[in-house]
């Protein structure tokens, strides 16, 4: 999973994340492809300034569970694609997780 902020003049938009999925197929192996993005309103810092992981590690990836927008890797549609309470289980069943 990845955890990406968006600036104040970028926007979470359909072209976005096709533009981020045809990043990742081409300029990195299948294996480090981010199966999930998801996008926090505020940056989690560290008092030293880092990214504060752990609480996302906690969060997973279930819909349930975090309020920020979550997508996943869709490769037959050739984007992200907004990952719900109501799609999650049928995710599960053609995850290759």
């Amino acid at each position: 999973m990845a955890a990406l902020h968006l600036d104040s003049n970028s926007q979470l938009s359909p072209k976005l994340l096709r533009d981020l999925f045809q990043h990742c197929m081409t300029n990195l192996p299948s294996y480090a492809r981010p199966l999930f993005i998801r996008f926090p309103q505020e940056e989690a810092m560290t008092t030293t300034h880092k990214q504060q992981k752990t609480q996302l590690k906690k969060d997973g990836f279930h819909p349930q569970n975090i309020s920020d927008p979550l997508f996943y890797f869709d490769e037959a549609a050739g984007t992200y694609t907004p990952l719900t309470i109501d799609n999650f289980q049928q995710f599960l069943t053609k995850s290759r997780l």
